[in-house]
């Protein structure tokens, strides 16, 4: 989503993306980590982009329908101070246009993990969310060693 920060603008001392999947034209995962000076920066990031998602553009209704979900923080669990999922399902204006965006983000301690997954849909994960919090808390760990 255009109106999310890019994580590597977030103020951490050190950023580290990377594409995590990508399926032809459609779909496409990215992970990022960034490290911050402390917990509280890294706290203050979490809700910076929460507060960002909270304040996207719906668009112009005639042209599209937009539904939201979230940013629904959850936590902590197994090591992860906090987690935020939220989700856009939008009607694109032209049928190969985005049409769903998902937003994972996790703290622990000082390191925030940024995942974001677009697609042309949401796909069908059996799940309500593409990140699931087992896969944050994964990705999580995975950055923190």
């Amino acid at each position: 989503s255009q109106c999310i920060p890019d994580p590597g603008t977030l103020g951490g001392s050190d950023t580290r993306s990377r594409l995590l999947y990508l399926d032809g034209l459609d779909a496409r995962a990215f992970e990022h980590v960034v490290r911050f000076a402390d917990a509280e920066q890294a706290t203050s990031a979490v809700g910076r982009l929460s507060r960002a998602f909270a304040s996207c553009d719906p668009g112009d209704p005639a042209q599209v329908s937009v539904k939201d979900r979230g940013p629904v923080e959850e936590g902590p669990s197994e090591g992860v101070s906090q987690f935020v999922h939220a989700s856009r399902t939008g009607t694109p204006v032209q049928a190969s246009e985005i049409s769903y965006y998902e937003l994972g983000v996790t703290r622990a301690d000082n390191v925030v993990v940024v995942l974001q997954w677009t697609s042309m849909g949401k796909p069908d994960t059996g799940s309500p969310w593409v990140f699931t919090g087992e896969m944050l808390i994964t990705a999580t760990h995975r950055a923190v060693g």
